[in-house]
């Protein structure tokens, strides 16, 4: 039921995910299969009740809205959850918590590993519309090729507040040490990071590329650059 309300009552050791769903023709294991898709979206809530999940494997290299949860749409809540040595792969809008994220509130929650993709890559989310994300953080290491973020890879017409990254982040265009493209009236507030950041073009300690009609106010980036 992807409406429901669900809370965490215990940590979760998901290392069983590493030999997970193999697909015989591409030979290798897909891991995980995230958690709501374009077609029929997460809008309930989850509470992680700071327990744990532990070693998260998923990688589909040729998928987009990839994370713990791969799509939610307006009204979700996630809150409070804990996700620990995550491994996970994708093409297109990739995060350790979530793929892709609309019109929703993310808050006290935090993932710690590696997210890889191409296009809209983040430590805990990898596209974000129209969002409240608060008090949460990634120490995850990132790469990808675009907009590619330590916590955030694309984030627009939303807030960003209390919230930081410390894990290296690598990629082409639009690089940033938080945030990787922040646009269209997102507002980032209280907030910083301290990873390296390696990129060509729209690079930033805090954020890579931007739009002049948001905010940035009370954050910094010490990271190199």
């Amino acid at each position: 039921d992807l409406a429901g309300d669900y809370v965490l009552t215990g940590n979760i050791d998901c290392s069983a995910t590493k030999i997970a769903d193999h697909d015989p023709i591409k030979g290798y294991f897909q891991g995980f299969k995230p958690i709501g898709d374009i077609s029929s979206p997460f809008t309930g809530s989850f509470d992680g009740e700071n327990y744990v999940i532990r070693d998260l494997y998923i990688y589909r290299p040729d998928k987009i809205y990839v994370g713990l949860f791969g799509y939610t749409s307006p009204n979700y809540v996630i809150k409070n959850i804990s996700l620990i040595d995550i491994n996970i792969t994708g093409l297109h809008s990739v995060g350790g918590l979530a793929g892709l994220t609309s019109e929703g509130t993310i808050s006290n929650s935090y993932s710690t590993g590696s997210v890889n993709g191409t296009e809209d890559v983040g430590g805990l989310v990898g596209f974000a519309s129209r969002e409240t994300i608060s008090n949460s953080y990634s120490t995850s290491s990132v790469k990808g090729w675009k907009n590619v973020g330590g916590l955030v890879g694309f984030a627009i017409e939303g807030k960003i507040s209390n919230s930081y990254s410390t894990g290296s982040v690598k990629g082409k265009k639009g690089v940033g040490g938080l945030v990787g493209f922040k646009g269209w009236n997102n507002t980032l507030s209280n907030s910083y990071s301290t990873g390296s950041v390696d990129g060509d073009e729209y690079v930033g300690g805090l954020v890579g590329e931007h739009s002049t009609e948001g905010t940035i106010s009370n954050s910094y980036s010490t990271g190199s650059v």
